[in-house]
């Protein structure tokens, strides 16, 4: 394959990679999951507040700990689950099938960084909609 093939095909695996990240990541952690935690932590922070004894705390600290592990849960499981695809491209395109690519790790770079926009791309574009 010639260097600008390579790169090419560095590029467009990078930015589908970007997108299957963010629309499994959005269907896994919605933002309605995320405005449940701050809704949440905001009703916590101000029972805290205002309450008078030991067991008021321990019911709130309780329902905090439910909340955050639940949050983080769930950001974890998408994260992980929503790598898979970009894990799996990176594999592809370091496979013998795609020798010789240049030797330097110059289309790593390519892809990540097309990634990384894809995946803003997608976000931006899921946000206005």
């Amino acid at each position: 394959m010639q260097a600008a093939a390579c790169y090419a095909t560095a590029a467009a695996a990078g930015i589908m990679g970007g997108w299957a990240f963010v629309l499994i990541w959005a269907r896994l952690a919605p933002m309605s999951i995320q405005g449940q935690f701050w809704s949440t932590l905001n009703s916590v922070a101000r029972g805290m507040l205002s309450a008078e004894h030991s067991h008021e705390f321990v019911a709130l600290y309780r329902r905090l700990g439910i909340a955050l592990f639940r949050y983080l849960g769930r950001n974890l499981g998408g994260l992980i689950l929503a790598s898979l695809p970009l894990l799996a491209l990176a594999g592809v395109l370091s496979a013998s099938l795609f020798y010789p690519w240049p030797e330097h790790t110059s289309w790593k770079l390519i892809f990540l960084a097309t990634a990384t926009l894809g995946a803003t791309a997608t976000m931006i574009r899921r946000w206005r909609a």
